[in-house]
């Protein structure tokens, strides 16, 4: 298979593998008591679009603490959870 052929498969397989996480947490979601209406499927997509971009920003950084990672995570998920929940 050649590599142009291979990209559209990695892709797919990606937004198959993202389109299940997300439902699984708006399940998750949808059992929770929260404040705000926010849909829950809004409010997984976000956590998730988070959870993504605060693991690529991780790979993409040389000589980060060795926490910076959880930290990071924990307290950006916190504050969207707050927005959204």
């Amino acid at each position: 298979m050649s590599r142009r052929a291979a990209i559209p498969r990695l892709r797919t397989g990606l937004l198959v593998a993202r389109e299940k996480a997300v439902d699984l947490l708006t399940e998750v979601i949808e059992g929770i008591s929260r404040r705000r209406n926010a849909p829950a499927r809004l409010a997984a997509e976000t956590l998730f679009a988070v959870y993504i971009a605060t693991t690529l920003e991780w790979l993409m950084r040389e000589g980060v603490p060795q926490q910076w990672l959880s930290q990071t995570m924990r307290t950006r998920l916190r504050l969207v959870w707050e927005g959204v929940a």
